[in-house]
């Protein structure tokens, strides 16, 4: 039993280590992320001078390829189609799943144009996808750019507010707490502390971990409004592209 509480004991211990090692790196992570994500916003934004739908829509040579993928769609499905009709009209024999069977001649012919034709099919069809979601696609780029800067500034403040309500909640003089905590973990002190007592390591976790998550919390909760109350007022979101739409921007 001795054995077993030691081993408990350790496990304890390793895992306060653990949360004193990266709870307090939690502001600096903040801090961190927010000048990535403010560069990164920086530089994009410079694309987008308008601030209009036509900034993030299509170039005249997207446009001109996305028509071309739309024909070619529509000519290569009529032209399966046909191809399926001719097969039947004329009794090719076919396989135990339905395709045409290679035994033939006529066979052989049929499904080559048949695959040339479903080939062209797929690949229009996937840059007509791509296509339709491209300007949403950079809109939503340039919006975490923003959300996530704008966000990560307020996790950062409010990470400082919440250390600070903390300490005092758990510290009755907080500042001279720090200073006692500092000098217990860096110059291993252990005697003659007025603002600290035997159990500040588990109060200090309690402030770090109410910290982290509150400015977790406020991260998620600014990101949001950022995103519906300024981002979208400030740059349109694009609608999807169609055959209708293409040239409108």
């Amino acid at each position: 039993m001795a054995k077993k509480g030691s081993q408990e004991g350790n496990y304890l211990f390793f895992i306060i280590v653990i949360l004193l090692i990266i709870l307090p790196l939690v502001p600096f992570a903040w801090a961190i992320y927010a000048i990535i994500k403010y560069f990164q916003w920086s530089k994009e934004k410079k694309h987008y001078p308008n601030k209009t739908i036509s900034d993030f829509w299509l170039s005249d040579e997207e446009k001109e390829d996305f028509l071309n993928a739309i024909d070619s769609f529509w000519k290569s499905k009529a032209r399966i189609e046909e191809l399926q009709n001719i097969a039947n009209n004329e009794n090719l024999a076919r396989n135990s799943n339905g395709a045409i069977s290679n035994r033939s001649n006529r066979g052989k012919e049929i499904n080559n144009e048949l695959n040339k034709n479903i080939n062209v099919k797929n690949s229009s069809f996937e840059l007509m996808e791509l296509t339709k979601e491209y300007p949403v696609a950079l809109w939503e780029d340039l919006k975490d750019y923003f959300t996530s800067y704008y966000a990560s500034s307020y996790a950062f403040l409010f990470w400082v507010v919440g250390f600070y309500y903390s300490m005092k909640y758990f510290f009755k003089k907080p500042l001279l707490a720090i200073f006692e905590i500092y000098d217990a973990i860096f110059l291993n002190r252990k005697e003659n502390f007025l603002a600290i007592d035997e159990n500040w390591t588990m109060d200090l976790i309690f402030v770090l971990s109410i910290s982290a998550i509150f400015s977790i919390l406020i991260f998620y909760f600014s990101k949001y409004l950022a995103s519906i109350f300024i981002f979208k007022t400030r740059y349109k979101k694009p609608p999807y592209v169609t055959f209708d739409n293409c040239n409108k921007y």
